[in-house]
């Protein structure tokens, strides 16, 4: 068990900081599925070279290891929506006349497709305009559509 530790406590440490971006900056619509798959595994991958360091030499096991790095770097690239909480908020004020009142995701109906780096979640402001009425926006972090609801 204790040689599961060092990767355990890496992929936490990790875990975490994407946990915290995605909440602070994303507020909360990133997808973790793939990200999470890799953080899991990197706890047997990072076992397996602790078993191996007797009979892998230092340079496979390092070309590896920076390999496993890079796809995971890669899925967090291809993990993060096009627009942050606040570009999206930001293009619902320069675009629409609404002052914001109230803010919070809504759940995306899933296309025929499967993409694990698709978001499942939208922004959705609501608010009123000059005139008084209600208004309530929708933005796709993924696309960056902004869609007017009635």
């Amino acid at each position: 068990m204790k040689d599961y530790m060092p990767g355990l406590i890496i992929s936490l440490i990790i875990y975490i900081i994407l946990e915290l971006v995605n909440w602070q900056v994303y507020n909360n619509v990133m997808p973790f599925g793939v990200l999470i798959s890799f953080l899991v595994s990197y706890v047997i991958v990072s076992k397996h070279n602790i078993d191996t360091r007797k009979t892998v030499s230092a340079k496979r096991r390092i070309l590896g290891y920076i390999t496993y790095v890079f796809i995971f770097l890669l899925c967090v690239y291809f993990s993060l929506p096009e627009l942050t909480f606040n570009q999206a908020k930001e293009k619902v004020l320069n675009n629409h006349d609404i002052t914001i009142e109230e803010t919070y995701n809504v759940p995306l109906l899933p296309d025929n497709e499967w993409n694990p780096f698709e978001t499942n979640w939208a922004y959705f402001f609501e608010g009123v305009n000059s005139m008084s009425e209600k208004i309530s926006i929708m933005v796709i972090p993924d696309t960056g559509k902004v869609f007017v609801m009635d």
